[in-house]
Parts: structure tokens; C-alpha cells; sequence
């Protein structure tokens, strides 16, 4: 008896001792941080990640950076509180990790910079940063899971990977992959009693989400020889090819009662779809699409779309970084250079904005959910980086 006595007080204390840690566990996030935002860190960092962000001559980036960097204190650590981030260059000061701000301090653990920004409703941006010797910059961030509201709610992935990419994964500009979290209701993006809504009839099927699998993928590429927009596709994934394509063509169909366009049939390869030729609003706009297997992937024009099932796989490396719940890259270098191609072909006389020199080579931004909220990477890797 005494021994099974013991035994309960062994099993009661540790189950007392288990949910006194449940208790004391934070309900989220910052939960012990001063209101407001909030940045702490080290001065050493801060001044590498706004010199090189200064770099990028003639742009509101440049110009901010630099204001920054004159407001900072001779201080190794620098901490700043403001009510909101338009405030926080006029509040910098010297840090103290022992003082109002310890529990950034905290927040930061082994990383150079750690920052809190407000959002509405009181949820919280809980983030931190390494920045190298040459400025490129490693970010972790946490959002709320409701973060982002309405349309802007499909860039926030949900818990499930997004799988391989439908698109080509050579020459790209920017290239990203998302499976969103919410069901993706294109219809959103437009007000319901917006002449746009009844312009395009946005109440079909394919706008409402009903045959789509919440996977959408994105990606440009430089412009085609002759012509002076880049070539741009979108990639939306769907529950079944069939509906899919009833969908698509009932949109097609509104669109010609509602526009004098003719529809032109179209393919590539067994991926059959159709073409807007005189659809012209926009410089090299034709729109066409096709829908494969998994996909209704919908382009600028035809030879965006040739360009996006290309199927080359120049670059692995790249396709692997797009197969989480988010996944997006940029390549800078070949910005600037498709930028340059098209400064080239422009009309004698024309008025052009000085061309951006960028600091950076490539940005890489991944995320997925936790049970904190949804947690993003961003890597922007400078030109000086191997």
C-alpha cells in the first residue's frame, strides 16, 4: 500500500509539474514583448545590411537606407521601440540586452538582428536575421496563420507540399509555387458588384475554385526575340482535366459575348487549349492556354507558353527549391540583363529611368505552416557571395 501510495504522488507530481509547463508555455510567438515595433541587434550588422541595401542607387530603398544608417548610434548593440515602422529610425538608441527590450534579446538567441512588427488586430511579425560579411541577408520570420486576408491569402502556404513544378525551370526571371492554404476562389479578386465581376462573369466555375486544387505557379521569363514584354505563364493545378476545360472554355465563351475577340484553337504537344489573338490591351498580350494533366497553364501570349512547357531542366537545383508548401526565387543578374534587352530595343528618344544596378544575385523565399503560424525564409545572397 505504501508503495503504491508513493507511486501516485510520483505519477500526480509529475502530471502537476507537466501541466504547470503547458500553463507557463506562451500562447504565441512575442507573447512577452513590449507593444509596439520593435528592433534589436547588433550595430555591426545593421550597418553591412544598409550599406548594401544603399547600393541599389536612385530608389526609395537606397534613400531609406541611408537615413538609417546616419541615425545610428556609436553603440556595438543598437535597440529601437516605436508605435509604428515609419517611427523606428527617429527612436534609435544604444541597446542594453539587460534592458526594456531583453525579451527581443531573447528572441534573437545566436542571430544578429531580431525585429517585432505590428499587424492589425494586435498579431505580431516575430522575426530575426544574419547578415554576412559581403551584406547577403538569412531572415526567419513567424506570421500569424490569418495573417493576410482576402486575395492576398493565396500566398500563404498551407501544411501540404506544393509537389513538382509545372512550369520550366530554365531562364527564369522569377519563378514561384504556392499551395495555398484556402481554397483558391480567383473570384476574390474582384468585388462582386464591381463592373469587372460582370465583365468577366466571375461566378463560373473555374473562378469559384471549384476545379482547382489550391496549387498555383508562377513564372517569367525574358522576352521573346522581337518582342518587348517578358513572357510570363501562370500554372493553376486541377482536381480533374476534364472539368477543367469545360471550365475554362465556358470563361473563354463570356469573355467572347462580352469582347469582340475570336477564339483560336491551340496546342502543345497533347496539351490542348486556345488563343485570344486580338485580345491586344497590352504591349505582346495575346493570351492562350492549354491544360495539361495536372494543370490549366494560362500564358501572356503563345510563346510564353511554348517557353513555359519547354520542359527544360536546365537547372535541378532550382526545381528542388520549389517543390515545398512556398517556394519563390528571383534571379537579379537576369533581371538586369533582360532589363538591358529591352532599354535596347526602345525608340530613339525615349525617356528611360536610370537602369538599377543591383547588390544582390538571387533571392530565394520559402515557407510553411507551423504550429505557430506560418514560418518564412528569405535568403538574398549578394553579388560578392560565391
Amino acid at each position: 500500500m505504501a508503495r503504491r501510495r508513493a507511486l501516485r504522488q510520483i505519477v500526480f507530481g509529475l502530471a502537476a509539474c507537466l501541466a504547470l509547463a503547458a500553463c507557463t508555455q506562451r500562447a504565441t510567438p512575442g507573447s512577452e514583448l513590449p507593444a509596439g515595433t520593435l528592433l534589436f541587434g547588433r550595430s555591426a550588422a545593421l550597418e553591412r545590411l544598409l550599406a548594401t541595401a544603399a547600393r541599389l542607387e536612385g530608389t526609395p530603398l537606397a534613400r531609406h537606407a541611408r537615413a538609417f544608417a546616419e541615425r545610428l548610434p556609436p553603440c556595438d548593440w543598437v535597440e529601437a521601440r516605436a508605435p509604428e515602422p515609419s517611427q523606428l529610425v527617429d527612436a534609435l538608441a544604444c541597446g542594453d540586452p539587460a534592458g526594456a527590450l531583453s525579451a527581443l534579446d531573447r528572441e534573437r538567441g545566436e542571430h544578429d538582428i531580431a525585429f517585432a512588427l505590428p499587424l492589425h488586430g494586435g498579431a505580431r511579425v516575430i522575426g530575426s536575421a544574419n547578415v554576412a560579411a559581403d551584406g547577403s541577408l538569412a531572415l526567419s520570420l513567424v506570421l500569424p496563420g490569418d495573417a493576410l486576408a482576402g486575395p492576398a491569402a493565396f500566398l500563404l502556404p498551407g501544411p501540404e507540399p506544393a509537389g513538382e513544378p509545372v512550369l520550366s525551370v530554365s531562364e527564369q526571371l522569377v519563378h514561384a509555387r504556392v499551395r495555398a492554404a484556402k481554397r483558391l476562389d480567383l473570384a476574390a479578386f474582384v468585388p462582386s458588384d464591381s463592373q469587372a465581376s460582370r465583365l468577366f462573369r466571375l461566378e463560373s466555375a473555374l473562378f469559384s475554385g471549384l476545379v482547382l486544387d489550391d496549387t498555383w505557379e508562377a513564372a517569367v521569363y525574358p522576352a521573346a526575340t522581337g518582342q518587348h514584354s517578358p513572357r510570363a505563364a501562370l500554372a493553376l493545378g486541377v482536381r480533374e482535366r476534364k472539368a477543367a476545360i469545360a471550365a475554362i472554355e465556358d470563361f473563354v465563351q463570356n469573355l467572347r459575348e462580352s469582347w469582340p475577340v475570336h477564339r483560336s484553337a491551340f496546342a502543345i504537344g497533347r496539351a490542348s487549349g486556345a488563343c485570344l489573338l486580338d485580345l491586344n490591351l497590352l504591349p505582346d498580350l495575346a493570351p492562350c492556354y492549354v491544360a495539361t494533366e495536372r494543370a490549366l497553364v494560362i500564358g501572356w501570349n503563345s510563346a510564353s507558353l511554348r517557353k513555359a512547357l519547354d520542359g527544360a531542366q536546365a537547372e535541378p537545383a532550382a526545381a528542388s527549391e520549389l517543390v515545398g508548401a512556398g517556394s519563390l526565387v528571383l534571379d537579379f543578374d537576369r533581371v538586369q540583363e533582360a532589363d538591358a534587352r529591352l532599354r535596347a530595343q526602345a525608340p530613339a528618344g525615349s525617356v528611360l529611368l536610370p537602369q538599377p544596378a543591383y547588390p544582390w544575385r538571387r533571392l530565394r523565399l520559402s515557407g510553411e505552416r507551423g504550429r505557430a503560424g506560418v514560418e518564412l525564409r528569405l535568403e538574398l545572397a549578394a553579388k560578392e557571395s560565391a
